[in-house]
């Protein structure tokens, strides 16, 4: 809390939840869906702005919303987003949210294999899923990670209580050119409802260099750059089933991938 508030007054900034609402303040994260039914959860996702950005100057943030209802319950991140608007003048610089309404998902090559990933800066580690009904041991494409050692992890997750018993070694990246050494956690067992491969905090912003999206509201898509290959786009999908994707380079190559 010294941090953030340190961090906040050196910008002169204001935390939009707290100059647009009163208290009790809409919760941004939740454990699980009962608690989040109540606003039981934490408030830990901000927008914080100079205060120029609220004093009657040409450019002004005029709303914001914390929304609850596309995120924070199961099936989606444990996460809700939040949301501002933007004016500047009559023009409006931001108002609309996305048109997702699921945790996106990108296609990356993750130990030799297109896989469909999970994009989770809120998960410490990263997380793989066996496939239906096999194991760590078992499964075709994890069970060749580098075994790094063993471990012995409970996971709470949307999906309920899951278990790790296997650190592991892999590469992930765009493809074999573009890839960088990332480690994580096997679970034990197949879960079901969970993720394939879920990228955690430190293969996100450590190994592939940090991550930008954005939305593009004329395609209506959210698109993924990584801070270790500048200028390669990709673009998410918030349907688990759909296994296709396209991934574009500067000189607009297109490249189909398929599972």
């Amino acid at each position: 809390m010294k941090v953030y508030r340190k961090s906040v007054g050196a910008i002169d900034g204001v935390n939009l939840c707290e100059h647009f609402h009163r208290k009790p303040y809409l919760r941004t994260h939740f454990g699980n869906d009962f608690l989040r039914q109540g606003n039981h959860g934490q408030r830990i996702d901000h927008i914080v702005v100079s205060r120029t950005l609220l004093g009657g100057g040409p450019t002004q943030v005029t709303a914001f919303e914390t929304l609850q209802d596309m995120g924070g319950f199961t099936g989606t991140s444990d996460h809700c987003p939040v949301w501002c608007r933007i004016e500047q003048g009559k023009e409006v610089l931001i108002v609309r949210k996305t048109g997702l309404s699921e945790h996106p998902y990108l296609s990356l090559e993750v130990g030799g294999r297109q896989e469909l990933c999970l994009l989770d800066t809120g998960s410490a580690l990263t997380i793989f899923n066996p496939g239906k009904g096999q194991t760590a041991s078992t499964d075709d494409v994890f069970k060749l990670f580098r075994q790094a050692g063993g471990c012995s992890m409970r996971i709470r997750s949307f999906a309920g209580e899951m278990v790790a018993e296997q650190r592991v070694e892999t590469t992930v990246g765009w493809d074999t050119g573009k890839h960088t050494g990332t480690e994580g956690v096997v679970l034990a067992q197949h879960t079901e409802g969970f993720p394939r491969v879920l990228l955690g905090r430190k293969t996100l912003l450590t190994h592939m260099g940090g991550i930008q999206m954005k939305w593009n509201e004329e395609r209506k898509t959210v698109q993924v750059e990584f801070g270790r290959w500048p200028g390669r786009v990709g673009v998410c999908t918030d349907q688990i089933g759909t296994w296709w994707q396209q991934v574009r380079s500067v000189s607009q190559r297109k490249t189909e991938w398929e599972s």
